[in-house]
């Protein structure tokens, strides 16, 4: 009728430019649809992938709560041992402060006095103030201690732990 958007002169040039537009529309859809069949894609890779990552992390958690409890545990039993040791430590300070009849002491590795009872104050006349940090070679005669008889204790106390050895020991006023 020669009227709209499409009215030209000839109903060819009409049906064209209608076929142009309906090309254009379909070119358009097909675009976009494939766009949003992309975007479908990525999203449903990117979930994938939000999962794992879920996944891993739930994992992980459980691994550091578990590791975690674990250190805990570990802690609270050395804690334990540590109370323990205080104790034992403290009922042998105890035991052997308050013994009399024997010198009993302890050097640390390197031949120094690290305690020193009742005992060996009575019977050496030292006070504990006088003799701990000191050298324990201060207590062998003379001629021991250049026979090297104070090394070869500490060589026995690291071999063994320990030193048992009964012999003369000097005194604080130099008597044996």
């Amino acid at each position: 009728r020669g009227r709209g958007p499409l009215a030209t002169g000839s109903s060819i040039e009409s049906l064209a430019i209608l076929l142009g537009f309906v090309v254009t529309l379909v070119a358009m859809g097909l675009v976009l649809s494939a766009a949003l069949e992309e975007r479908r894609e990525v999203m449903q890779a990117l979930r994938k992938r939000h999962d794992r990552l879920e996944a891993n992390v739930r994992r992980r958690t459980a691994d550091l709560e578990n590791a975690n409890r674990m250190l805990q545990e570990e802690l609270a039993r050395r804690v334990r041992l540590e109370h323990g040791l205080q104790e034992t430590e403290q009922r042998f300070r105890l035991m052997t402060e308050n013994v009399i009849d024997y010198a009993i002491y302890m050097f640390d590795p390197h031949g120094r006095v690290m305690s020193w009872n009742a005992g060996a104050e009575r019977n050496k006349g030292f006070t504990a103030k006088e003799v701990i940090g000191k050298s324990i070679a201060q207590f062998y005669p003379r001629d021991e201690a250049e026979r090297g008889a104070p090394q070869r204790d500490m060589e026995q106390a690291s071999l063994l732990g320990r030193v048992w050895n009964e012999g003369w020991r000097l005194c604080k006023d130099g008597r044996a």
